[in-house]
């Protein structure tokens, strides 16, 4: 499971700093927030002001690492699959995403449908919890 919000937003932060310098950290700061995280199809939604996007944006690509509950790290990279100025369309493509990746799991070929039923159920609360995003 992913971590956090807070610890999600604290890594961000780290990489902005790191990669762009306190003077671009300042900026970011006060307007990063993380709006949802997602800990089965690991989906983040962060919101930031608009002129801090390309910094934050480019901060993802250098982590490699996901914080985990429990303190633990796991790797991979983070994909931007949205940029948008309202949370409205954001929380849109996030459905669209988590639906993708739901789709994808399910047309495992070695699934029964009792499995397929369990998985559904078991990610339905998720895209319920996308779409009560405030727009």
């Amino acid at each position: 499971d992913l971590a956090s919000p807070s610890a999600i937003a604290a890594l961000i932060r780290g990489s902005v700093e790191e990669n762009f310098g306190m003077g671009v950290a300042c900026r970011v700061n006060p307007s990063l927030s993380i709006k949802y995280v997602g800990p089965q199809t690991r989906i983040v939604m962060l919101r930031c002001a608009r002129d801090s996007a390309p910094a934050v944006w480019s901060s993802l690509f250098f982590l490699t690492a996901f914080p985990a509950a429990g303190g633990a790290r796991f790797d991979g990279v983070w994909r931007v699959v949205g940029l948008s100025g309202t949370i409205r369309k954001c929380r849109e493509r996030a459905i669209q995403v988590h639906r993708r990746a739901i789709a994808s799991v399910l047309e495992h070929p070695g699934l029964t449908e009792a499995q397929r039923v369990a998985i559904r159920a078991a990610l339905a609360p998720a895209e319920d919890r996308i779409k009560a995003l405030e727009a």
